[in-house]
């Protein structure tokens, strides 16, 4: 029988799992209130967990927790996330750059096989999850283990906005050749064609996540 302690740590990640999912995936929209009392209740667990994942979620920029106020879903300004996507795009370009001497024919093999699977994916939510995968391969040999962090908490607090706009059939082509490109950049440890096309692929990403603060989905 596992510890208490255990237990209480895997209730906990499975708490801070399951809000992140809802939150990204925007079934919890921006502006939302969360209430520890009730969400206790829903989880069936003491309100210290909870309190313990909405803290997690806050310094993921996912929630933001006020005094006397409590805890809400965030919602960011136009300026907020273009802020976002000029963060994302120095970490991940940075990332890159260090992953590329360091990927091998079995990492890039990883990668064009959930590209290959992005080509077929039709359902939304998983192939955001795949898009997710392709980039987390892509930038894993750099071993920057808290740029790594930092890209995943800016990419999960932007990633609902991309939801609404973003799918299997949004710009396939383009979506599929940037990845391309970027395979084949980094197959010929071509670092400045790779950073300029993931600035690029990147940029494409923040005007959909823009466009999408004014869809009735997303507003607080």
């Amino acid at each position: 029988m596992p510890p208490e302690s255990d237990n209480k740590q895997s209730t906990g990640h499975a708490i801070l799992a399951a809000l992140r999912t809802s939150i990204t995936s925007g079934s919890l929209p921006p502006g939302t209130v969360l209430r520890q009392v009730e969400l206790a209740e829903e989880f069936g667990v003491s309100r210290i967990p909870v309190r313990e994942a909405l803290q997690a979620l806050q310094s993921e920029g996912l929630v933001l927790i006020e005094p006397n106020r409590g805890a809400f879903v965030a919602s960011y300004t136009a300026e907020q996330l273009s802020e976002m996507f000029d963060l994302r795009v120095m970490l991940e370009v940075d990332a890159l750059q260090h992953a590329i001497p360091q990927h091998t024919e079995r990492s890039l093999r990883r990668i064009e096989a959930l590209q290959r699977e992005l080509d077929y994916e039709d359902q939304p939510a998983e192939w955001v999850r795949l898009d997710r995968a392709f980039h987390d391969e892509l930038y894993g040999p750099s071993a920057r283990a808290r740029t790594l962090q930092l890209i995943a908490g800016l990419r999960g607090s932007v990633e609902r906005f991309s939801l609404s706009h973003l799918g299997p059939d949004t710009r396939r082509t383009g979506w599929n050749d940037e990845h391309q490109q970027l395979i084949a950049a980094v197959r010929a440890r071509d670092t400045a064609a790779a950073s300029a096309i993931l600035t690029l692929h990147l940029r494409q990403t923040q005007q959909s996540a823009l466009a999408s603060l004014n869809s009735p989905s997303t507003q607080a």
